[in-house]
């Protein structure tokens, strides 16, 4: 796996060098997507602005998040459910200038904000190896720290970009699909289930033939990587056969799901207490896991079916997570150890990022995540085989000692 690749096609947003004007947003918006039509609810315009106040916010400043529940649901039967897959995704990396232009507002906090908006400084006390002013927010409070740290090592790594990741989405490669339930097909609904499924792409199931291509018509059968599903035996559900499902595995045991998600004028909105994505290599696979994801986007009827429109994903990416991410990840054929020549560089660039906490607590709790934040389109698609991928060539390649699992930012080099 080339460096970085995975933090590319991963989900979780931060604060960006740059301190822009983070504000609060009366309803959901993420920059950089398509506009929304005029029906629609979200506005996803380039200047991060939104519905005034919001969150007792004073008038002008506004946050980048969802919208509340519904007041009143709409009366109607819950039987609705459908799944969708990516066809588009931004990380937000060539928008950094003046904070991340992509992702949501995670901590409720506005970090290096001006006028209208009141500095409300950091949600967490930031270690000594994070630097100052590295973690301001974006325009509407954007937490991407991610899109910032992509940015920097776009320089030397040409993977670094959206757009090489959308190339490989589109050749099939990886995907993550969402479905959603229990919905009633209307502009409110109170309570839906929401769940999401990483794939390792579609050359992962040798039954769709040889070098299998999506279509992005609905017909496409994503393969679901098991790493998203609880175990629930040692047997599991399934037709017997060269093409069943993954022993111990069913669809309907998600890891990853959301069962009080929401729908308020089109918008759904999910919370994740984990999300996790598979990122498919020429080596293997790589599997990344977020605390606290969040999930929304705008639900659209087409002709060949659901969409979900100007949405986004967002989440917190544990350091120590991300350390035993670079243990498996490998550079010109090389496990990225601790005593690569890149690995310092690469450990100044995440530890220096932290800005965010996994969990509830306060301003001087010490930060020990880096934000995410990933603006997607999704079409029409299906649930696959359940399929069971190995690690990536660099997974177990660094031996104890030099295995960046075991290191910290509290270290140095």
């Amino acid at each position: 796996m080339k460096i970085w690749r995975v933090g590319v096609l991963f989900l979780a947003a931060a604060a960006a060098a740059a301190a822009g004007a983070s504000c609060v947003l009366g309803q959901f918006e993420l920059v950089g997507a398509p506009d929304a039509g005029a029906d629609g609810a979200v506005d996803a315009g380039k200047d991060g602005q939104g519905d005034d106040g919001g969150d007792g916010a004073p008038p002008g400043c506004q946050r980048a998040t969802a919208p509340p529940p519904p007041a009143q649901p709409d009366p109607g039967p819950d039987d609705v459910w459908f799944v969708v897959g990516l066809k588009w995704i931004d990380f937000g990396e060539t928008k950094v200038k003046n904070g991340p232009e992509v992702g949501y507002d995670l901590d409720k906090f506005c970090t290096c904000c001006k006028a209208p908006c009141p500095d409300e400084g950091p949600s967490c006390k930031y270690p000594a190896w994070a630097t100052d002013g590295g973690q301001c927010d974006g325009p509407g409070g954007r937490d991407n720290s991610v899109s910032e740290i992509f940015a920097a090592a776009g320089i030397f790594a040409d993977n670094l970009t959206s757009e090489s990741q959308n190339k490989s989405l589109l050749k099939g490669n990886w995907s993550l699909l969402v479905r959603i339930a229990q919905y009633n097909g209307k502009a409110n609904d109170a309570q839906v289930e929401v769940a999401i499924f990483p794939s390792p792409g579609l050359g992962n199931d040798d039954c769709l033939g040889p070098d299998p291509k999506p279509k992005f018509d609905g017909s496409d059968r994503w393969p679901v990587s098991a790493t998203a599903l609880e175990k629930i035996s040692d047997g599991g559900k399934g037709d017997a056969g060269a093409c069943a499902n993954a022993p111990g595995y069913d669809l309907s045991k998600p890891k990853y799901i959301d069962q009080g998600a929401y729908v308020n004028n089109w918008v759904v909105v999910a919370n994740l207490p984990e999300a996790g994505l598979e990122i498919a290599e020429e080596e293997g696979t790589m599997h990344v896991t977020l605390a606290a994801g969040f999930v929304a986007g705008r639900i659209e009827k087409q002709a060949d079916g659901y969409h979900l429109l100007d949405a986004g994903l967002g989440g917190m990416w544990k350091l120590n997570l991300f350390f035993e991410t670079l243990g498996k990840m490998t550079s010109g054929g090389k496990a990225i150890c601790t005593d690569h020549s890149l690995y310092p560089l690469l450990k100044q660039g995440i530890c220096s990022h932290a800005d965010i906490l996994s969990k509830v607590a306060g301003p001087t709790t010490p930060c020990d995540s880096i934000s995410f934040g990933m603006a997607l389109e999704a079409v029409p698609a299906q649930l696959g085989r359940i399929v069971e991928v190995g690690q990536s060539a660099g997974d177990g390649g660094c031996p104890p000692e030099t295995n960046p699992g075991n290191d910290n930012c509290d270290t140095k080099e």
